[in-house]
């Protein structure tokens, strides 16, 4: 149900992803290497073997959301009162407030996985979890209860959260898996976290209208340590002119995500990649991003 994590050096299979498996058993055996991005951007693994082996702590904050939108037309068929509303307050972005969105996830806790995992085949968490395993040692996932008990299960302890709803933070206090939980809303101000504080950021579904903007990356080079990695997965078409995708969405966040990356690229504070692949949501087109800290 939580939406951001913090996690100490964070070894993680999600699901029966084998490319997962086969992460943790590299970084077991000591057989971890620098892998590759796309587009030819190499890479730099966060730690080493021996630096996990020994239990240093190594901080993760996650900003996984686990929520996008479907298409308009998907959205008016849809059973679910509460992605009806999402839908409503995405296409209304600017006259929405973050005390609607927070009472909205409030009010989600109760059906929050059914209705987005399991009846949308929304697969952001599973999707970011792979692309940023690819590229660092330490790997994450979407947040719900079950990944956090693997964690657990592995050794790793040193877990925080930050959401923007308390009801969610609530029920995720009742795991007792957290270091530490924070309710903030990101964006608006500055995250409640000290300069290179993180060895990594992880984000799915939450560059959507009335949750959060590109500016946001602004902040989150702040919070991660140079040499960390930052992975990001959305819909495609909120950057891209996408045919039988909705405009609205390229049209609100294309003109700030370009000057937003075009800043920190010029500014030579990150080495950014694109990812593309099929089926974030249903039928929308994803896209990941994947950037080293510099």
């Amino acid at each position: 149900m939580i939406r951001a994590v913090a996690i100490t050096t964070a070894v993680l299979i999600f699901g029966k992803s084998a490319r997962l498996v086969h992460s943790a058993k590299q970084l077991h055996n000591n057989k971890v290497s620098p892998v590759k991005y796309a587009n030819d951007i190499h890479v730099t693994l966060v730690i080493d073997v021996k630096t996990y082996q020994q239990g240093v702590e190594i901080n993760l904050w996650t900003r996984n959301n686990n929520i996008d939108k479907m298409t308009e037309e998907k959205a008016a068929q849809s059973t679910e009162p509460t992605l009806k509303n999402l839908y409503s307050h995405v296409k209304n972005s600017q006259q929405v407030g973050s005390d609607t969105i927070k009472e909205l996830y409030d009010s989600w806790v109760p059906s929050y996985d059914k209705d987005l995992i399991n009846n949308h085949r929304y697969i952001g968490p599973s999707k970011v979890s792979a692309v940023f395993a690819d590229h660092c040692p330490i790997k994450d996932a979407s947040i719900l209860t079950a990944v956090l008990e693997l964690l657990h299960a592995l050794g790793f302890t040193n877990i925080s959260g930050l959401d923007i709803s308390q009801k969610s933070l609530d029920v995720a206090a009742q795991k007792g898996l957290y270091k530490k939980l924070v309710c903030a809303e990101v964006g608006k101000e500055n995250m409640p976290f000290n300069d290179d504080e993180f060895d990594g950021l992880v984000c799915s579904g939450c560059m959507v209208p009335s949750h959060m903007s590109p500016s946001c990356f602004r902040e989150w080079v702040r919070v991660v340590k140079p040499g960390g990695i930052i992975a990001l997965v959305m819909r495609r078409a909120y950057v891209e002119l996408l045919e039988g995708e909705e405009e609205y969405f390229y049209d609100y966040y294309k003109n700030e995500f370009d000057t937003v990356v075009e800043e920190l690229d010029e500014g030579k504070r990150w080495q950014l990649s694109k990812i593309y692949f099929p089926g974030y949501l249903k039928d929308c087109a994803g896209l990941a991003l994947v950037a080293k800290v510099l």
